[in-house]
């Protein structure tokens, strides 16, 4: 058994996965030298598309405020990758971020570090000087160099994984959430605590439930257990048979949001080591998990879909992509009512 375990430690890896950071706030996870220490409870790592810094704004101010509670230590990180160029026949520009409206709800002390850009030019914001200043403002964008776009998404999760494993290995609960949703962090640390007592008093279940064994390790959101591959080639989703020649994809939690522990994290991230890259970062994730054999948990709280009723017990909900103050006003309703 040694001399097995021996070999594997030489297998090469499929993917040399060398990651440059462009701004790294390292520091986040550190936690003060106070006595008895504090802890850091939760990070929540945001996937950002480079030029949404008005949702950003939003959630610096909202859900992914990091002082939102005095007895829970929690972190926030966006990541992105690189303003991607403008290519023309005669030369290769840098990208522009269209100028967003300005907030009604956000004070406007807290989007005062804008006035310092310099003029913008067509209604536009030069990208990496937004970046550049927003990182200087606030130190918390973890920028990797690889051009931000749909289809290197799997590069950006697989980058989170690097970065948290990196970083962060002290931290117990990790979000993943993408920039156009509402969190409802109170409900969520809520389902954290409820999730190590439901595990502290495994030992004493009665038998009246049929119960996956737990085996230290969570992987929580909006499980999709039997899709498709899309296989019409004008579809965003299209993929061809030569890149996944099965049927269906393993069941896979959709990738806007979702919650592990650092042991599940860690398994993730050397796992990719070892796998092919695919198109799709949260089918890969699935291929991933099966692969490692990490049970998948659907929790109805999270919602693919934007929700038109109550969320009262929602831990999270997709579809605020169009105005971050719709998101807003939503989590002020939520706070006020003592749910965010």
């Amino acid at each position: 058994m040694k001399s097995g375990l021996k070999s594997l430690e030489f297998i090469k890896p499929l993917n040399n996965f060398t990651f440059v950071y462009e701004h790294n706030p390292d520091w986040k996870c550190k936690t003060t030298k106070s006595f008895p220490p504090d802890p850091i409870t939760l990070l929540i790592v945001v996937k950002s598309a480079v030029c949404n810094y008005h949702f950003r704004s939003a959630i610096r101010n909202t859900w992914g405020y990091e002082s939102r509670f005095a007895d829970v230590n929690i972190r926030t990180v966006f990541v992105l990758g690189l303003c991607p160029p403008i290519n023309d026949n005669k030369n290769s520009m840098q990208s522009q971020c269209p100028i967003r409206p300005k907030s009604q709800i956000l004070s406007t002390k807290s989007t005062s570090w804008l006035q310092s850009l310099s003029s913008p030019v067509n209604e536009s914001y030069d990208c990496a000087s937004l970046i550049e200043l927003e990182h200087k403002t606030f130190n918390d964008l973890v920028q990797i160099q690889f051009i931000d776009s749909y289809y290197n998404n799997t590069l950006k999760t697989i980058s989170s994984l690097h970065w948290v494993t990196t970083h962060c290995s002290n931290v117990p609960f990790i979000l993943f959430v993408d920039d156009d949703y509402y969190v409802s962090v109170k409900n969520l640390l809520k389902y954290t605590r409820n999730f190590l007592h439901h595990v502290s008093n495994d030992d004493d279940d009665d038998g009246s439930e049929e119960r996956v064994q737990f085996d230290g390790r969570l992987y929580m959101g909006y499980v999709f257990p039997n899709s498709r591959p899309m296989r019409h080639w004008t579809s965003k989703w299209y993929i061809k048979l030569d890149d996944y020649p099965f049927s269906r994809y393993p069941p896979y939690v959709t990738g806007g949001c979702f919650l592990v522990n650092n042991r599940t994290l860690t398994d993730l991230y050397y796992a990719s080591l070892y796998t092919k890259r695919f198109k799709f970062d949260d089918v890969y994730l699935g291929i991933l998990a099966k692969k490692m054999e990490i049970n998948l948990i659907h929790n109805e709280q999270i919602h693919f879909h934007k929700l038109t009723g109550d969320y009262f017990n929602v831990i999270a909900s997709h579809g605020f992509d169009m105005d971050p103050d719709e998101m807003i006003k939503l989590w002020n309703e939520q706070k006020t009512r003592g749910q965010a």
